[in-house]
């Protein structure tokens, strides 16, 4: 696991929403979510209270990682203690991904961008 993150909560330029669906590993549950596709983003985010809503199956983290805005000050969620087991999918694009569990305020999921993305 990474020793930090980055991530940014608001859409700007670098930035594109998507309407993708999710499914949890253990129980084969969907649920749509809108994911603010990021390209300043460094790891897959989604959103404590999403998680809660939807009762989403956590695991935590042996050790915890803390969690950094773009401008590099501490994030005030803090760190982030666990994650969650899903297929992604947009489209045809199916892929398997482990997401970390933070509050994201108005968003809920970030994903970093990557050459493979969608």
């Amino acid at each position: 696991m990474p020793q930090q993150y980055v991530m940014a909560s608001s859409p700007s330029a670098n930035s594109l929403c998507l309407d993708v669906e999710i499914e949890m590993m253990d129980t084969q549950q969907t649920y749509r979510v809108m994911a603010l596709l990021d390209s300043r983003a460094t790891e897959l985010f989604l959103d404590l209270e999403f998680v809660k809503c939807h009762g989403l199956t956590t695991q935590p983290l042996s050790k915890s990682i803390p969690v950094y805005n773009i401008d590099r000050m501490p994030n005030k969620a803090g760190t982030i203690n666990s994650v969650v087991d899903l297929v992604l999918c947009y489209w045809n694009h199916v892929e398997h991904a482990i997401f970390t569990v933070t509050s994201l305020g108005r968003q809920d999921m970030i994903r970093q961008q990557s050459a493979h993305v969608f």
